[in-house]
Parts: C-alpha cells; structure tokens; sequence
C-alpha cells in the first residue's frame, strides 16, 4: 500500500515461483507484485498448486497467441518464397536513424524475402 503504488506484495521463496507462472512482476524500487485478479481469485492465502491451476488457461492463451503469430509470419514467407517477391511482415514509425538528416520520424518496414531472410528497410519523413 503506497501513495503512488497499491499492490499485492510478494515476498519469500513465493517470489521466483509466482514469477515463473507469470503471476507476478518485478516493479523497480518498489518489489514484487501479484497480477491483477490473482488475489480476487484465489484469495490472500493460496497453494501453489492452486496458483498453478490458476495460471493454466493463461499461459495457454499466450501459447496460442504465440503460435498463432509464429503462424502468421511463416505464411509470409512462405508466400515470399512462393511468389519470389519480399512480403511485408511488420511496419512501424521509429526516431530519425540518420543524425545527419534533419527528419523527425522514419517509417521502417521489415520484409520476409523470398531466400527465407528478413530485410529491413526505413525511408526519412520530411
């Protein structure tokens, strides 16, 4: 309990094992805290297999999640390799890279390319 920061502390062995289960996270001057709804759903007190059931279906979520993406991204360059022309795989604006330019922003683009590589390519904003 804080003026800047409310949170379910932990402390102890439980630090390492919440952590693990993506149950909880390092906050930076302040400690360890639970996640939200980890209190609400299994109480103050709690065993740790209880917190592992707790954590199943989320960490299933961000497996599929990830696999999904994983999918996605080998479709492209599969796609690259299919029609032998780069595909875009991510697009996002980023900070001049060139100090010797005088831009603020530079679009970037990231490509799967038909030899199985990424090629990275950003153009100045003006």
């Amino acid at each position: 309990d804080g003026e800047y920061l409310s949170d379910w502390a932990v402390t102890g062995e439980s630090v390492e094992l919440m952590r693990a289960l993506g149950l909880a996270r390092y906050i930076s001057g302040w400690g360890c805290a639970l996640e939200s709804g980890v209190v609400e759903a299994l109480g103050k007190e709690f065993t740790y297999q209880q917190a592992v059931e707790y954590a199943r279906p989320i960490q299933e979520a961000k497996d599929a999640k990830k696999a999904k993406k994983a999918a996605e991204r080998q479709a492209k360059f599969d796609e690259a390799r299919k029609t032998g022309k780069p595909v875009l795989l991510h697009r996002w604006m980023s900070d001049c890279h060139d100090l010797n330019e005088e831009c603020s922003l530079d679009s970037n683009y990231e490509y799967a390319m038909p030899d199985g590589t990424v090629k990275h390519e950003w153009h100045h904003t003006w």
